[in-house]
């Protein structure tokens, strides 16, 4: 049989703390908040929206107004957002982008999946170099990864003299330059 564990007593004091006094927006107490990562993030944010606004602001009013000879603003309109659409100008590019970032996305997550379950759940050598390479990762320049795909899949690169020789052709198979 088994055997009963003794039923503790808590003590709960009877009186409550004060609650605090309500305070109002604007009173002292809001501006001693304010520390040196909250005006650093209100500055980035301010010449952020001083750099962002103006140049939206301009072409939104450009096109939906038309100009005079001056440059002057004339009349509101919907005509260029109309022959944008209706000549489906933007279709093409716009399945372009859903299609190459649906397969990167994907290419990506499985390739990244593969990479870590093998660097996390295996006993692999050479897994601490996974690890290395994650974070090396967060401090390159991305200009020094878009130069390494250039050199690598340029007319010059490795992967076009496999593909040359493996078609046996002559030219460059890839173009990486008028992608």
């Amino acid at each position: 049989m088994a055997k009963q564990q003794s039923s503790e007593t808590y003590n709960f004091p009877l009186k409550s703390q004060p609650a605090p006094q309500a305070r109002g927006i604007f009173s002292l107490s809001m501006a001693t908040r304010f520390d040196a990562q909250t005006c650093v993030l209100l500055i980035v944010s301010v010449i952020t929206a001083y750099l962002v606004l103006p140049p939206l602001y301009s072409v939104l009013q450009t096109s939906l107004f038309t100009t005079k000879l001056t440059g002057e603003l004339d009349e509101f309109t919907f005509r260029y957002y109309q022959e944008l659409f209706r000549e489906l100008q933007v279709l093409g590019p716009f399945l372009n982008t859903v299609y190459f970032s649906i397969g990167s996305a994907l290419f990506a997550t499985i390739i990244g999946g593969v990479v870590a379950w093998v660097v996390t759940r295996t006993d692999t050598p050479l897994r601490g170099l996974g690890y290395f390479t994650a974070f090396a990762s967060f401090g390159t320049p991305f200009i020094l990864y878009t130069i390494g795909w250039l050199l690598l899949l340029g007319k010059a690169g490795p992967v076009n003299y496999w593909l040359r020789t493996f078609l046996n052709q002559s030219e460059p198979v890839l173009n990486v330059y008028s992608l």
